[in-house]
């Protein structure tokens, strides 16, 4: 674990990734869409309430 992490597991507090669910989202994804696609998306996830990140997380979720 790094520095960031208490002996448990969780973030340090104060840290500036928040842990949202039982576990840290540690898995990166990156991927290139065009940016009209992305304007689509970002549209969707604050109609939704939801940060990108977030809402794409739940899409691919449901989509699996």
């Amino acid at each position: 674990m790094t520095q960031t992490h208490r002996k448990n597991g969780e973030f340090r507090k104060g840290h500036a990734i928040r842990q949202k669910g039982d576990h840290p989202a540690d898995g990166h994804l990156h991927i290139r869409v065009p940016m009209e696609t992305k304007g689509q998306w970002v549209a969707k996830s604050r109609s939704a309430g939801l940060p990108l990140s977030e809402w794409v997380t739940r899409t691919l979720n449901a989509a699996s």
